[in-house]
């Protein structure tokens, strides 16, 4: 007798939980799902006018030229492949 109480309140809690988190997540859906459309792809591409700006959008355009110049990969200044027959050797600076 102890042995099926101890089961009922096992399944009775975890049946408890679980009826009170559905309830609460279909409320929650309810309230989330404002706005929500799956219609048509043409009722999004209807009527539709697309602005430019971008005179607020980047830094001037010397700077963006400066930052460039200076982050580039630049040329080695150093060998870095033997040419002709000769062996590969340990890069000297």
């Amino acid at each position: 007798m102890v042995m099926i109480y101890i089961f009922l309140v096992v399944f009775g809690t975890a049946t408890g939980i679980g009826l009170a988190m559905w309830i609460l997540a279909s409320k929650l859906e309810k309230r989330n799902s404002y706005g929500d459309n799956h219609g048509d792809a043409t009722l999004y591409s209807t009527s539709l006018t697309i602005t430019d700006r971008s005179e607020r959008m980047a830094p001037k355009n010397d700077l963006m030229v400066n930052y460039i110049n200076l982050h580039t990969p630049q040329k080695p200044q150093y060998p870095t492949a033997p040419r002709g027959s000769a062996p590969v050797e340990k890069v000297k600076r």
